[in-house]
């Protein structure tokens, strides 16, 4: 990854508090995540998919099952994948 000219391996995201951190790294992340997956074939289900790893692949699926805030991310995650 390239920031400000400059090959790096991590970005950190620090200030006080309340002033957006959180937002702006988990931006950064999902941007990151998009600009270096490739896009998912139209029938292929984001929590199926062959770049998880089993682990990552259950807690996905484990967390649809239970919790409809997770499964609204999730699809708003794979419309953006297409």
């Amino acid at each position: 990854m390239k920031w400000l000219g400059h090959t790096t391996r991590f970005l950190f995201f620090t200030g006080k508090g309340g002033v957006g951190k959180t937002s702006i790294s988990a931006a950064t992340a999902i941007e990151l995540f998009l600009k270096t997956h490739r896009p998912l074939h139209a029938n292929t289900r984001l929590e199926d998919d062959s770049f998880w790893n089993p682990g990552q692949r259950h807690f996905l699926k484990e967390q649809l099952s239970m919790d409809a805030e997770w499964a609204g991310l999730i699809d708003q995650l794979s419309l953006a994948l297409r």
